[in-house]
């Protein structure tokens, strides 16, 4: 006898993974805990100018997002990798050159590169849903390096992304 697709499937809610790993408010939206920084440093020197001081090799967290939160408009002076885990698609927006680039993170395409110094947001694809991801960051993060966008700023470099940046933006000024 073939087993219910909706019985055989392990369904988590948001919840569950907020509260399995102590994941906390993240100034950008979501939920976050970091899991990992590397305890080798890395000397400002050879570093690229971007950076004011050492940094750690590399860092690793959890994020969540639910149908509540969205991952605002910010970017990096870092690279940053991103990897699905649970839950349902997420959508990331990058606005590079003159152009939106919207990815889907999900089973089929696990994990992507939001090159530093891009602009770029979260959501989840459906408005009942949650994602649970894995973002790791080389150099590593450090909320010096964490800028978020303000939205009429954004709007004045990429107009053609105004609804986007207006829907995915938290700060004014």
């Amino acid at each position: 006898m073939k087993a219910n697709k909706k019985e055989s499937k392990d369904i988590k809610s948001a919840q569950y993974w907020i509260d399995k790993f102590q994941l906390e408010p993240h100034p950008e939206g979501g939920y976050f805990k970091q899991i990992y920084r590397s305890q080798i440093e890395i000397s400002s020197a050879d570093l690229p100018d971007r950076f004011a001081k050492d940094r750690s090799i590399g860092t690793v967290i959890y994020y969540l997002l639910d149908e509540k939160t969205f991952s605002a408009f910010h970017r990096l002076k870092s690279d940053e990798i991103w990897f699905f885990l649970a839950g349902d698609s997420l959508l990331i927006h990058k606005l590079q050159g003159a152009d939106v680039h919207t990815i889907t993170l999900d089973p089929k395409t696990p994990s992507m590169l939001i090159p530093s110094e891009t602009w770029f947001a979260a959501e989840t694809e459906s408005s009942d849903s949650f994602a649970l991801v894995s973002c790791v960051v080389i150099p590593g993060f450090d909320f010096s390096d964490f800028e978020l966008a303000e939205k009429n700023h954004l709007k004045e470099i990429y107009p053609n992304a105004a609804a986007l940046i207006d829907r995915l933006t938290i700060k004014e000024k």
